[in-house]
């Protein structure tokens, strides 16, 4: 893949049944387990316990109180048992184990990295030790794609040729998952662009300290407007939207994260005349960056609206 700089950071920033008998000791058996009793690592804990739901994937949220009945221990009130399955709750916001959205998906590129990176991505771009790898946590199915960067004004990320279109809008969609762990200050994370050398026109949702916004390259050099300005939320999976109208002198830009308008903005100009390349991961961080950390999953690229949940 042919070495792009991107300039887009550099200008913005079940509860037992009672009984008679002693109780039994339930605790750290291997599972299927009791209802009450959830399944983590292969060991029976006790819903609503110290050890349950710590922080280790494919969880990582918040204990979510979902399914499982809050009732007392050994009164069974004939409420619904525990599942007993994955966590899909509301606290890290993952339905790992699920098909890819990919299997249905009306886009022309989708990937949720269950075959690895490339194919069908055009490529991996990584610099100043960074690292891109297929085996994070997932989203849905069995993996995603895991980006790590150490080093200021670093890349960790894939890229998509879009085919150079033009004349339609170009939508792009992923699901990110960004750890309180991630140091950033600028970090780009969903772009499409035109390989136009040397300025490369393009479009950049991006997460700065506080807020979030679309980076729109040159010749404007500027955020889009029409956000609400609301940042990037950390430690659990969120969906973001990305979209340029191609080929016109007055195109509408779109973006959205976790349900919030980042940008809404029609320009006086090309924006980005032809789409031919997007890219998903850690695209850009900024010389004030110590370290960046995401995780992606489920990324589309399509002519038709690709909308979140």
């Amino acid at each position: 893949m042919v070495p792009r700089h991107v300039t887009a950071g550099l200008a913005m920033f079940a509860s037992l049944g009672a009984c008679s008998f002693a109780p039994i000791e339930l605790d750290g058996l291997q599972c299927p387990c009791a209802a009450g009793w959830s399944c983590v690592d292969d060991v029976c804990v006790e819903n609503g316990g110290a050890d349950l739901d710590l922080g280790a994937p494919p969880d990582l949220g918040r204990r979510d109180g979902g399914t499982v009945d809050a009732g007392p221990v050994g009164v069974d009130d004939g409420g619904p048992p525990a599942d007993g399955g994955t966590d899909v709750g509301v606290d890290a916001g993952s339905d790992a184990g699920l098909p890819s959205v990919c299997a249905t998906s009306t886009a022309f590129f989708c990937d949720g990295f269950e075959g690895g990176v490339v194919p069908p991505w055009a490529g991996v771009r990584t610099t100043n030790g960074a690292t891109f790898t297929d085996d994070g946590m997932p989203f849905r199915g069995e993996r995603s794609a895991h980006a790590i960067t150490s080093a200021p004004s670093s890349r960790a990320h894939v890229e998509a040729s879009l085919g150079g279109r033009t004349g339609v809008t170009l939508y792009a969609k992923t699901w990110l998952y960004v750890p309180t762990a991630s140091e950033h200050e600028v970090l780009s994370f969903l772009l499409i662009g035109h390989d136009a050398d040397p300025d490369y026109p393009l479009v950049a949702l991006q997460s700065v300290p506080g807020s979030s916004q679309v980076y729109v390259g040159m010749p404007f050099g500027r955020p889009g407007a029409g956000g609400s300005g609301e940042p990037v939320p950390r430690d659990r999976w969120v969906c973001a939207t990305l979209s340029i109208e191609t080929g016109t002198d007055t195109p509408r830009l779109h973006a959205t994260i976790d349900g919030n308008v980042v940008a809404d903005e029609t320009f006086s100009g090309p924006v980005v005349p032809e789409a031919d390349f997007g890219m998903a991961g850690i695209e850009f961080t900024n010389a004030g960056t110590p370290s960046a950390e995401l995780f992606i999953d489920e990324v589309e690229f399509g002519t038709e609206p690709l909308t979140c949940p």
